[in-house]
């Protein structure tokens, strides 16, 4: 959707296949916005996941990105992902890790950390607020353009 207050673009697909004794999985969903008057003016979001599965789940392995995203905010640019690991094995071995990273143009350039980072939750909860806020708009004034066509129409 094109407006004036700005662009919003979503995106998404997911794959997978067997072959013999492995299962695979895929997935992504990508959103994109430029919203001018927003803190965060124009950025990327996105969720991305890979998995394996061998012998109808003896073994798996996955790797979720949970949340990524590139933030031109006023100054600089900002690039962050938090994902997570796991695998298991058997029943026997059960693994998970947890972390995120973030690099950007301003001091500190690269920070990073284990669990979650609660202001980069936050920072992607509001920028995808925003979004939603734009496809709201434009969904309500492509209405109003359906609703005018309608009566010039019924008046014709």
């Amino acid at each position: 959707m094109l407006q004036s207050d700005g662009l919003l673009l979503e995106l998404g697909a997911s794959s997978g296949f067997d072959v013999a004794v492995i299962s695979a999985d895929a997935s992504f969903d990508l959103m994109v916005w430029y919203l001018p008057q927003h803190t965060d003016p124009m950025g990327i979001y996105g969720k991305f996941s890979i998995s394996f599965s061998i012998v109808g789940g003896l073994a798996e392995f996955g790797a979720p990105v949970k949340e990524g995203g590139y933030f031109k905010r006023t100054g600089y640019h900002m690039i962050y992902f938090a994902g997570e690991a796991y695998v298991s094995v058997l029943g026997v071995i059960d693994g998970n890790v947890r972390g995120w990273v973030k690099f950007q143009t301003q001091t500190p350039t690269f920070d990073y950390g284990r669990g979650r980072s609660a202001e980069m939750e936050q920072m992607i909860a509001d920028a995808k607020g925003k979004a939603n806020d734009a496809k709201d708009k434009a969904e309500e004034t492509k209405n109003q353009l359906d609703e005018a066509k309608d009566e010039l129409a019924n008046a014709v």
